[in-house]
């Protein structure tokens, strides 16, 4: 009996209505767009504040209008971005790799009002596998949910295990991906360009899409996931640095991602289920377990979960 898949709803309309729920003080932030087929994304600015125009004819306000928004894109948006590239993002996943940690220890903080659980994941070896990992197993330290999947087990949008796609349905709206080298590394980036993925699928690596909550230190155009509920991600920092990150309350999709933007977040990845399906490995050997987790290991251990777990390894 395969574990529950987790059902996404979509919503058809692109509502901000949770997007006003931190950072209540500023009239404009810089927001990511995300062009089809683009390499990299562009920086623009999200307005916080409504605008009133003055009642006259229709044909001024529109000239208004037409104007206002050409000047306003012409000047808040640019062509280029300081986002990796997929060259970059491959150049990356080439390097060497060392790898050398026992275990992470949580850094805590509050950062908008939101309360998060921050664990480095820098020195361990990144994997997606298909089957539940053995928690007996010393060198496992962390794990927890990847891609997104329909009620029939198909993948939505594309992914990759150790050089093998698995069968997917096509969606857009998931502008970041993941990709992970054969020898560990894991990396984070921004766009919808195939390079990484067939770089990833030709090496032997792995690969997989999820909702972009940060590209470049900048939220995203829009959020297709509304409500509050426990939030995670994966992060990477300026220099590289690979972190999850989980809230310890629910959260919007808005509060979440401004809340890593404020906290010094680059680049940033949702990861579905929140800590309800994940495994963190302290240095002393003890470990935690999500809820759901732990329901399943207790049916029946070695079960294959309905995606592929994002698995982090130390050095046997």
């Amino acid at each position: 009996m395969a574990i529950e898949p987790e059902i996404i709803d979509i919503p058809d309309d692109d509502s901000h209505q949770d997007n006003n729920n931190s950072s209540a003080g500023k009239e404009r932030i810089p927001v990511l767009i995300v062009e089809k087929n683009g390499d990299s994304p562009r920086i623009g600015e999200n307005k916080r504040t409504r605008i009133w125009l003055p009642a006259m004819s229709a044909g001024i306000i529109t000239a208004i209008v037409c104007m206002g928004l050409f000047l306003f894109f012409s000047r808040n948006r640019t062509n280029t971005s300081g986002a990796l590239s997929e060259k970059e993002i491959i150049g990356r996943l080439e390097k060497p790799y060392d790898i050398d940690k026992k275990g992470i220890i949580a850094g805590c903080d509050t950062i908008l009002g939101v309360a998060l659980e921050i664990y480095p994941l820098d020195g361990l070896r990144g994997s997606l596998e298909t089957e539940l990992p053995d928690t007996t197993d010393r060198s496992l330290v962390a794990f927890f949910r990847s891609a997104d999947y329909t009620p029939d087990s198909t993948a939505i949008c594309p992914v990759v295990v150790n050089g093998n796609p698995i069968r997917f349905k096509e969606q857009n709206g998931r502008y970041a991906y993941v990709a992970v080298s054969p020898q560990g590394r894991v990396e984070i980036g921004v766009g919808e360009g195939d390079r990484v993925k067939e770089y990833t699928q030709k090496n032997g690596g792995s690969f997989f899409r999820q909702y972009l909550l940060l590209g470049d230190n900048n939220l995203p155009e829009k959020f297709s996931l509304h409500g509050k509920v426990e939030r995670a991600a994966l992060g990477r920092m300026d220099d590289g640095s690979l972190y999850y990150v989980i809230t310890r309350g629910k959260e919007t999709m808005w509060g979440f991602a401004d809340a890593l933007r404020e906290y010094g977040f680059m680049d940033a990845a949702y990861i579905t289920g929140g800590d309800k399906y994940d495994f963190i490995r302290r240095p002393d050997g003890t470990f935690t377990l999500g809820d759901r987790l732990r329901e399943e290991y207790a049916e029946q251990s070695g079960r294959r979960p309905a995606s592929p777990m994002l698995v982090f390894r130390n050095a046997r």
